[in-house]
């Protein structure tokens, strides 16, 4: 979509609002908010003159979106984006605030001005209702909505027919209209008619909120005026419509302030039930008020708490409160007792975030301190002291961030330094819960409780076996994900745990496939004797974990709103996870922002991606077919099995070679089946078997790619391909095979890392009859580290191609 301004629109669209018709640069401009009448403007939106961004939101629901033509070039347009952002914000705030004020003093006239409303209007002697204080503006009843200061801040207008609008501009949110006097206890509900009927079936001072969607802020408001009330929430009923709204946000109100609920029984209102059924039923419906299950919930387990004696001296009152059987709270009670002695040993955890530091902090200069920290303490390969540096900040920026990548952190032995570096993290990280062991039921209803950082340690002995705690960990990847349901309870309820937060799993070896892939690698390494690390004892952190939490809080929403450039030569998932922490970086300034992507790449670029089987397969037979162009099956599997430092001489259960046929299930997945091979391949009429061609497709989708111009293919050399006999590649490829694989069979790999002469006495051998420099053909090999390139044939078909074309440009 080219124009800016419709694709803005869209986007507004996209959110479940509709944008205004024409879209004006640089000016706020308002419209109706998501589901709301012509007339409404709780909408708002800006785009910026320069047409490269905006921001819009929907003030009745609290949507807050910003859209951008294209993401931020650099540091520098970054801060700038997340400055214009915060500026729209806060000039639609202003204005919003402006026009509260100028509704307010509109209001304040007109209600002055206006009569006393007469019991014999339309609308009134329709509802069976008295005014209650109501007045009349022309034909139309007028009720003020005041704040808790009594100022009025928004009329209501209501004609004839009971057609409702509120004063453009005025202020709803938190304000209300009060009827009666307040002894003890208060009702609140929605509407006027429904509040006044309810006030005349009981007595009851009522307090009209005017919507559902209000019911919570003025229940709150009225508990901060008087704690000690009684507050009851009365609910309309509105089951013919999904989700019942008008009970969800009376139950949503009353579990606010530790107030009750009360329903009508049937479809609609306490003033349809004052109609259909008289006041003495309005009067009954009110004071069977419960309280909500939440509130129950916390009842339970505040009695959780009492003593034998003292428990059973108020078991039945509170039955008989929260409108239950005495049997069943007995058991809901020892049911929490019993949760209660399990977890008691969480006591210890002290989850109360820090004091932030009183002044600003330089972000470069923190994570500089939090790196030198981790060397200080832990030995480790490199890069990953800047990783965990910035992991550490993540953890207490983690509601800002989309993606929560694991922490990995693995070493090949014991006494590596896991442990140490697991109780140095302890130690910085926001809310740390440490665990040797967990279940996964354990995990998702911790982070339900407390959405702590989770720090599991000794990983190697309960994880690779357990299904479905990787499934929980795994589900925590992505915020929009974050989610495992679960039944709970004696009527099997189902309900939604949370799996959103921050995690590191310690342990030896290689973490399961799923959950690397999910990860920050974090390699550790046994000390040295010649190398010294400081012994970790006490917290000497409090005042770095000050300023960590003062840097978190005054960058949540600009890490939040943040797009990094992520680096090319990495997959898009490692991208993700390194997504939050180079926001971090950016943030930070300084050399981090490069220094962050310089770890990415060395930590999770994709020569280090871990592969899973059929892609460790897939790799294989690239570097095969690269050789030999062409492979029967049974030559493929046979050349499998003589990889020693590879699974395939013992694969499977048996320990046996692997076989043509599990190389062709194996790899089928991703489109790759035997073929009849060609016949100037060598083989005879009707062979099957694998080509390069046929699964080039394949390498090129599911393999890291090669670092440099695409390798020529064996079986199209050109011109180039008639400079040397079938005869003499076989025997350059055998010499060169042999001296790089220490007399191994021809054919085999050369090994990973060769050394700079190795390289050199190939290119030496690849060039003997070619004019090319063996020496620049050498260094340009080196040069792509890529262990591809090591092969005898591979370095060959280079030199062919480089005699015709000349060296690839940088």
């Amino acid at each position: 979509m080219s124009d800016p301004k419709e694709a803005f629109r869209q986007a507004i669209r996209d959110a479940g609002l509709e944008p205004p018709q024409a879209i004006q640069l640089g000016k706020i401009q308002r419209f109706p908010g998501q589901g709301k009448p012509p007339g409404n403007d709780a909408g708002w939106c800006v785009l910026f003159e320069d047409c490269l961004g905006g921001c819009f939101g929907d003030w009745s629901t609290g949507l807050s979106e910003t859209w951008q033509a294209r993401r931020p070039a650099d540091d520098a347009e970054r801060k700038q984006w997340a400055e214009r952002v915060a500026n729209a914000r806060r000039d639609a705030e202003r204005q919003r605030e402006q026009e509260h004020a100028e509704a307010a003093r509109e209001c304040a006239e007109i209600w002055r001005k206006a009569a006393p409303a007469s019991p014999d209007h339309p609308y009134l002697t329709a509802k069976g209702i008295n005014p209650h204080g109501a007045k009349i503006d022309g034909d139309r009843l007028v009720i003020p909505i005041q704040n808790s200061a009594g100022e009025i801040r928004s009329l209501q207008r209501i004609d004839s027919e009971g057609n409702k609008r509120f004063h453009p501009g005025g202020e709803i949110s938190g304000n209300y209209y009060p009827i009666g006097k307040v002894e003890g206890q208060v009702v609140v509900a929605e509407g006027f008619a429904t509040a006044a009927s309810i006030l005349q079936a009981t007595g009851h001072a009522v307090v009209v909120a005017f919507n559902a969607g209000n019911l919570k802020p003025v229940a709150e408001v009225l508990r901060v005026k008087s704690p000690d009330i009684r507050i009851i929430v009365a609910a309309d009923d509105d089951r013919k419509t999904e989700g019942n709204p008008g009970i969800a946000k009376a139950t949503e109100a009353a579990q606010a302030v530790g107030g009750s609920v009360a329903k009508p029984g049937q479809p609609g209102d306490f003033n349809d039930l004052h109609a259909a059924e008289g006041p003495a039923t309005v009067a009954s419906a009110i004071e069977q008020a419960v309280i909500p299950p939440s509130d129950a919930d916390a009842e339970v387990a505040r009695l959780a708490k009492l003593d034998a004696l003292k428990y059973d001296q108020v078991r039945e009152a509170i039955a008989r409160e929260l409108g239950v059987r005495v049997s069943t709270l007995d058991r809901e009670v020892k049911k929490a007792r019993a949760e209660t002695e399990a977890t008691s040993a969480t006591a210890a955890f002290d989850f109360e975030d820090p004091e932030p530091w009183p002044d600003p902090v330089d972000g470069a200069e923190l994570l500089d301190e939090i790196e030198e920290t981790v060397e200080m303490y832990a030995v480790t390969a490199d890069h990953v002291p800047t990783a965990v540096s910035l992991w550490t900040l993540l953890s207490w920026s983690i509601d800002a961030a989309r993606i929560a990548p694991i922490l990995a952190i693995t070493s090949p032995e014991k006494r590596c330094g896991k442990t140490t570096l697991l109780a140095l993290l302890t130690r910085l990280v926001r809310k740390p819960l440490p665990a040797s062991n967990i279940t996964p039921a354990a995990v998702f209803r911790a982070i339900e409780k407390w959405t702590p950082t989770l720090l599991i340690d000794e990983a190697d002995t309960f994880i690779r076996h357990n299904d479905e705690l990787r499934g929980v960990l795994n589900s925590g990847h992505t915020r929009s994900n974050a989610f495992v349901i679960r039944t709970v309870g004696d009527d099997h309820e189902p309900r939604r745990f949370s799996t959103w937060g921050a995690k590191v799993v310690a342990m030896i070896g290689n973490l399961p496939d799923t959950l690397a892939d999910r990860a920050i690698p974090v390699a550790m390494r046994r000390k040295l004797p010649s190398e010294k690390v400081r012994r970790l004892r006490g917290d000497p952190f409090e005042e770095l974990k000050q300023r960590i939490a003062r840097f978190a809080s005054d960058h949540l929403e600009a890490i939040k709103q943040a797009e990094p450039e992520i680096p090319s030569g990495i997959s898009d998932r490692a991208g993700d996870n390194w997504e939050p922490l180079l926001a971090i970086a950016d943030q930070a300034g300084g050399g981090w922002p490069e220094k962050a992507r310089t770890a990415a790449l060395a930590l999770s670029g994709a020569p280090a991606e871990a592969e899973s089987i059929r892609t460790m397969l897939l790799a294989d037979m690239r570097r095969l077919l690269v050789e030999h162009t062409a492979l029967s099956s049974t030559d493929l599997a046979d050349k499998l099995a003589e990889m020693e430092e590879r699974p395939w001489p013992e694969f499977g259960k048996a320990g046996n070679p692997i076989t043509p046929a599990k190389v062709a299930r194996l790899v089928s997945g991703f489109d790759v089946r035997p073929e009849k091979l060609p016949s100037d391949s060598g083989y005879g009429p009707g062979t099957r078997g694998y080509t390069l061609e046929g699964a080039r497709d394949a390498f090129a989708r599911y393999l890291p790619p090669v670092q440099s111009a695409n390798v020529p293919s064996a079986n199209n050399h050109g011109g180039c391909g008639n400079s040397q006999s079938a005869n003499e590649h076989a025997r350059l490829a055998g010499s060169i095979s042999a001296k790089l694989n220490d007399g191994r069979a021809s054919g085999t790999l050369a090994p990973s890392n060769p050394s700079g002469a190795e390289i050199l006495e190939v290119a030496r051998e690849a060039c003997h009859d070619l004019k090319v420099d063996p020496s620049k053909l050498a260094e340009f090999i080196a040069k792509q580290n890529d262990p591809e390139l090591y092969n005898p044939a591979a370095v060959r078909r280079w030199a062919e191609v480089i005699e015709q074309r000349g060296f690839p440009r940088d």
